[in-house]
């Protein structure tokens, strides 16, 4: 890796599932103006390979420390109202393509990335945590 030496002191802490959600939603915008878009449709591969892009480029800047955000079980916010996040689309079929991808990168960047999940907790309280931390460390960090 040709990393980055204004990332040495960077703690980078991504939310897995809200990169996937925002390149999965960024593939269902039609281009130019088109009412019959079907959303659908979307390219997905496109979706996947901008989410490892992503992850791989971050690791490339050899940040201090790279951490993965996961969701983990139920949240907590969901257990005292059921009707937290309803207003979602139910995450589509394909959903295990992001799941292989962030398989395969546990696999072939475990030096440089490093997955985090605590059980019934979201991955946005992840990421805050991991920040705090790296915070009171001394490192910067980027969310």
């Amino acid at each position: 890796m040709s990393g980055n030496p204004g990332w040495s002191d960077i703690s980078v802490v991504v939310d897995f599932s809200y990169l996937c959600r925002l390149f999965y939603e960024m593939m269902a915008r039609p281009r130019g103006n088109n009412p019959d878009y079907d959303k659908s449709k979307r390219p997905v591969p496109f979706a996947v390979d901008g989410v490892m892009q992503t992850v791989m480029w971050l690791a490339e800047q050899e940040p201090a420390q790279l951490f993965i955000a996961l969701d983990s079980g139920t949240s907590y916010r969901e257990k005292i109202y059921p009707g937290y996040k309803g207003f979602r689309e139910k995450p589509p079929e394909f959903w295990a393509c992001y799941e292989l991808c962030l398989r395969d990168l546990m696999d072939n960047f475990s030096d440089h990335v490093h997955v985090v999940a605590a059980a019934d907790w979201e991955a946005d309280d992840v990421c805050a945590s991991v920040a705090h931390d790296a915070f009171a460390y001394g490192n910067r960090f980027i969310i």
